[in-house]
């Protein structure tokens, strides 16, 4: 007997999975738990195990097909079952079988493949064969009619130009567009002088550039909703150069202790901290209405070969920096090497994108739908600053950018968000009052 296993839901809202590769092949015996495929969905790598103890009998797709959820993706003969009765035996005279073949298959469906054919074959083989032999008879028609394919001919139609006056230079004595343009010039273009500027007009286009179609797939194929998602937003943005004194001198005081916390650790947990403050950035905008939550989830974009992900810190107000840190290392380093679980990939509140991990100062962030809003952090670098006497000095600064959805939120919330997160950047004190 065989049993079927279908692509299971993977994670919430993944509808399909691609197969990267099979690590078996049909024959094989395999066992219980065994790592059978591994699959790309539009979160992850995912490797699925064997359901069942038994010989694959069939892969229902090869490396590169996509796969729906639900659709049959292994068949497995399962050890120990005799195969099903009910086959027609091998000893059966095939003579005598196929007329009960031929009188059944006008009751099955017409859409099972094979039924009628060797009828059909013969009787098409046969006026096939009828009307091969009249075809051959009329043989003189080529001498009669000259030779010219269809977009020669319909261009000697349009110039007025009769194939029967046309001198052929194409191979086989076949009259080629040069042909018939020159026999629309005139007797005095007929002449073989007139024949290699032609060529020229043919190739004088570009030829087109050469490459690789690359189906969008997997990663791929979610960032591109995503972005067609966020361009319907009518989204708005707001920028604030921030001194990031406070940020450095705290960071530095921590890494005596941790050298493992980072200083877009210490910024996440302010983010938090800013989003208490002006919560109307922490929801979802829906067409039920606009969704605010009580814990805030925190999305950060995570840049992996695959292209990028937005792994999801859960309950991120409820953790300390240690916690914070902690979950932040874990949940980039299992989105870059391709481990990280589906889960971990869906129900942000906000998302916050650390563009100075790239060496890059700013820009604006797309809203990762359905939120209301994200961060951008551009590198820190030392920048000239005005101090309140005047003087100008230079300080380690960072630029900032909140894109934010204006049906949820206006510039008033943003500025409070923004101007929130630079008050305590540049003050020690202040952040550690904030954590």
């Amino acid at each position: 007997m065989q049993e079927t296993f279908d692509l299971p839901d993977l994670g919430e809202g993944l509808t399909e999975a691609e197969i990267l590769e099979w690590r078996v092949a049909e024959g094989d015996t395999v066992t219980l738990d065994e790592e059978i495929v591994e699959v790309s969905t539009a979160k992850a790598v995912v490797v699925i195990p064997s359901p069942y103890a038994g010989i694959v009998a069939k892969l229902h797709g090869a490396a590169g097909d996509i796969l729906e959820v639900g659709s049959p993706l292994i068949s497995f003969t399962v050890e120990g079952d005799e195969p099903e009765p009910g086959e027609p035996p091998a000893e059966v005279e095939p003579a005598a079988a196929e007329p009960e073949v031929k009188e059944a298959d006008t009751e099955r469906s017409p859409n099972l493949v094979g039924y009628g054919v060797a009828e059909d074959t013969v009787d098409s083989g046969r006026r096939r064969r009828n009307a091969a032999a009249p075809a051959a008879a009329p043989s003189p028609a080529p001498s009669t009619r000259p030779l010219a394919k269809p977009p020669v001919r319909k261009l000697a139609k349009d110039l007025g130009v009769d194939l029967a006056d046309v001198p052929p230079t194409g191979p086989g004595e076949t009259i080629t567009r040069d042909d018939v343009l020159a026999a629309a010039d005139g007797p005095v273009q007929e002449t073989q002088d007139a024949a290699p500027p032609a060529p020229a007009a043919e190739t004088a286009p570009a030829r087109p550039p050469t490459g690789t179609l690359e189906p969008v797939r997997g990663i791929r194929r979610s960032i591109a909703e995503r972005m067609e998602a966020a361009g319907a937003i009518p989204a708005a943005a707001a920028s604030h150069e921030a001194g990031v004194k406070g940020l450095l001198e705290l960071h530095g005081e921590l890494a005596e202790s941790d050298d493992s916390i980072t200083p877009f650790a210490v910024m996440l947990r302010l983010v938090i901290s800013a989003l208490r403050e002006v919560p109307t950035l922490n929801g979802h905008y829906t067409d039920e209405g606009i969704r605010r939550f009580d814990q805030i989830h925190l999305g950060f974009a995570a840049a992996t070969d695959r292209g990028l992900l937005v792994p999801v810190i859960r309950d991120a107000d409820q953790m300390g920096i240690g916690d914070l840190n902690t979950e932040l290392r874990r949940l980039a380093t299992e989105a870059r090497n391709g481990s990280i679980a589906p889960t971990d990939l869906v129900g942000s509140t906000f998302t916050v994108s650390n563009f100075g991990a790239l060496g890059i100062d700013g820009g604006v962030p797309m809203i990762n739908h359905p939120e209301v809003g994200i961060l951008g952090v551009g590198r820190f670098s030392e920048r000239a600053r005005r101090t309140k006497k005047g003087k100008v000095r230079f300080e380690p600064t960072v630029n900032l950018t909140l894109s934010f959805d204006h049906r949820v939120a206006d510039g008033t919330e943003a500025a409070r968000f923004l101007l929130h997160l630079a008050d305590r950047l540049a003050s020690k004190g202040k952040l550690l009052g904030s954590l």
